[in-house]
Parts: structure tokens; sequence; C-alpha cells
């Protein structure tokens, strides 16, 4: 055996014992995450087809999955606040950071598309802009920075526009739970089997509250800077 056959027979992966072949009468990892719903929701609508604009949209959707996720987190974190239960209040915001991290991060990839290759999707966007992301602007309301005028683009959907308007601030929240009863109280919490309990105050989790709203900028400030990117190369070439 060549030295470039018995590499490759060193990575090929062995099946374990145990593992399941066959999913005729039993649920599947695509069954599972719905994949092929999930998979068959891009749709470029270039003519003639861009290459790029498959990156386009999996950037996008990849960024509402996430944004999904934070108003999951946000909401149970005020839930919690409102019950005086900061030990997994402060948990979610704990994870509220790290998936926006992930948010920024990502635009790194669409930075690899250059202005001249934008140019040739940005027509068939037609008046469609991240501006108009629900999900983006429920998470700025949560975390704060509730500015009615920004509901306005929200007009020709009555049920959008109502929730955010609705939307109560997790700082508000916050606010509550410290005129509340037992304020002075440190609340005793373990995260996970095992550890020790961590110790949990108001401070703390309004400086974990304050940190996921500083973050919520960082993640808007990414997407105006890769915008702000194209548009500059664009008037270099």
């Amino acid at each position: 055996m060549s030295e470039d056959a018995a590499a490759v027979d060193r990575a090929q992966r062995v099946l374990e014992e145990g593992i399941s072949t066959d999913f005729a009468q039993a649920m599947s990892y695509g069954d599972y995450l719905d994949l092929d719903t999930l998979l068959s929701a891009q749709h470029p609508r270039s003519r003639p087809a861009q290459h790029d604009e498959l990156l386009f949209i999996v950037q996008h959707q990849v960024a509402e999955l996430w944004m999904k996720l934070l108003l999951h987190e946000l909401h149970s974190a005020r839930s919690l606040m409102a019950a005086d239960d900061l030990g997994p209040a402060l948990k979610r915001l704990a994870r509220v950071k790290h998936v926006q991290k992930q948010l920024v991060e990502q635009w790194d990839v669409l930075a690899t598309l250059t202005p001249s290759e934008y140019a040739l999707i940005r027509p068939f966007l037609a008046t469609s802009s991240g501006f108009q992301s629900h999900q983006y602007r429920a998470v700025e309301f949560l975390l704060g920075n509730k500015n009615a005028d920004m509901v306005r683009v929200f007009e020709h959907s009555p049920a959008e526009r109502d929730s955010l308007l609705r939307e109560q601030h997790v700082h508000d929240r916050e606010q509550e739970v410290r005129v509340g009863p037992g304020t002075d109280e440190v609340v005793r919490v373990g995260f996970e089997r095992g550890q020790a309990p961590p110790r949990v105050d108001h401070d703390e989790l309004a400086a974990a509250r304050a940190q996921a709203a500083q973050a919520s900028l960082r993640v808007g400030g990414g997407h105006q800077a890769a915008v702000r990117r194209q548009r500059v190369r664009a008037q270099h070439q």
C-alpha cells in the first residue's frame, strides 16, 4: 500500500458498533431537525443565476435563526426576573452574549463578497433590507433600545407592529425586581449538577443585561460595517 493510500485508510472513520442505520421506522437526524424544510428554504432570485446569492441568503437566514434563540433566551430571562429567580436569569443572559458573539463574527464570511459581486445580486433584493428584520428589532426593544419610530417599517404587518409595541424591556423587569420584596437577599443557584452554587445579586444581573445590550449594538454595527465596506470598495473600483 502506498503512503497516500495508507493516509486515506487512516483518515476513514469506522462506523462504531451500535450506531443505528435503519430509519424506516425511527426518527433520523434529518427528521428531528426538519432538514428537508430548512434546506429547501433558500430561493435565489437572480437571473441569470449568480453563484454568490446563496451566500447572501444563508448568511441572513442563519442570523435570523440565532436571533430566534436570542428572543427565546431573553423572554425566559425576563420571566425569571419577574419571579425573582436571578440565578437562571443570569445564565440566560450569559448565553445571549455568546450568541451575539456568533452574530458579530459571522459578518466576516459576508465580507468575502466583493462590491462587484454584491452589485450583481442587489437588484434582485428589490426593496428588502436587513433593516426590516422584525426579530432584530424585537431583540433591540427587549434590551432597552425601544424607539417607536423604528416600528413604522412594520405598518404593513399590524401583528408584527403590535407585538413590538407591547414588548417590555428586560430592564423594566430588572427594575421591578429591584424594588420588590427580598431585594437585599443574595440568591444561591447551581447552574449545573455538581457545581458549587454561585452567588448572584442584582448588580451582577444589571451588569449582564448591560453587556448584552452593548453586544446588541455590535451585532447591528457588524451588519452596517459590512454594507459600508461594500460601498467604499465600490467607490474605489
